[in-house]
């Protein structure tokens, strides 16, 4: 399955409060016989704030979630990720998308996300089997 990109017509960069809550990564604590086989697990979770958006991209993010996300289920590439240390990552949504309407046509909007890390392949290309 492939990452349903992020939305050009989006903020391409994010104001996050990070408290970050690290979860299993790629190690499989689960597995008894190999311990280090890879899996894609969660590696932490934390919310997205966008803190101002006109209502044209507060609906765009509205529709991203319902339509391209099927409601938040399928992973998304972003690109703010790479600038955050994550090169070889994706998200996935947690709960809902948040909205708060400041004034105007001014909206605020958070979103739980977890970050996944994604095995990388012999050639330094992200494999994504989710």
């Amino acid at each position: 399955m492939a990452l349903v990109p992020w939305p050009a017509t989006l903020p391409q960069t994010i104001a996050f409060e990070y408290e970050g809550e690290p979860v299993n990564g790629l190690a499989d604590v689960e597995e008894t016989r190999n311990r280090l086989r890879l899996r894609t697990y969660p590696e932490e979770r934390f919310p997205f704030v966008f803190p101002l958006l006109t209502g044209a991209q507060w609906r765009e993010l509205q529709r991203f979630v319902r339509e391209d996300l099927l409601d938040g289920c399928r992973p998304f590439s972003a690109p703010w990720l790479p600038l955050m240390g994550y090169t070889h990552h994706c998200c996935r949504m947690l709960g809902t998308l948040q909205g708060e309407h400041l004034q105007g046509d001014w909206w605020r909007a958070t979103m739980t996300v977890e970050l996944i890390a994604l095995p990388v392949m012999t050639n330094g290309t992200p494999s994504v089997w989710m």
